[in-house]
């Protein structure tokens, strides 16, 4: 199954949801909240494709620009659990002040794009109001 995504209203791929490699842990964060986020990419097992020793993890704008690049390897450094697994993952720590959406690929498959959902901290009002809610029960 192909799905079509507009992203941000500026940029528009195709992504075949059967062929989901790239995946991260946690999927939201609240602004201003330092998060460690793990990613992971599992090459698809192809016998005539050569798997890279390195891959690029990039965070992308909403243009599909490369804002930032980290290396990903599976050699069991920088978050990757366990060397030569056929998993890639890096950690990276990440503090946004916006709510938003941050957008990520791999260069090895740039047109799979997931998203970190940044939410905005809720005001102690809001935390207040949520608790009495749940006390009155509703």
């Amino acid at each position: 199954m192909i799905v079509a995504v507009t992203v941000g209203g500026f940029f528009s791929f195709q992504q075949s949801l059967l062929a989901q490699q790239l995946d991260v842990t946690p999927k939201n964060v609240l602004t201003e909240e330092d998060k460690e986020f793990l990613f992971q990419y599992k090459p698809p097992k192809n016998g005539n494709l050569k798997i890279p020793d390195k891959l690029s993890l990039m965070q992308l704008d909403d243009s599909g620009k490369t804002l930032y690049r980290w290396e990903m390897a599976d050699n069991g450094m920088y978050g990757d659990k366990a060397a030569g697994d056929g998993i890639y993952e890096r950690t990276v720590a990440l503090k946004e002040r916006k709510p938003g959406k941050l957008y990520f690929a791999v260069d090895r498959n740039p047109k799979q794009i997931i998203s970190i959902s940044v939410e905005p901290r809720p005001t102690f009002i809001q935390l207040v109001c949520k608790a009495f809610a749940k006390f009155r029960g509703k």
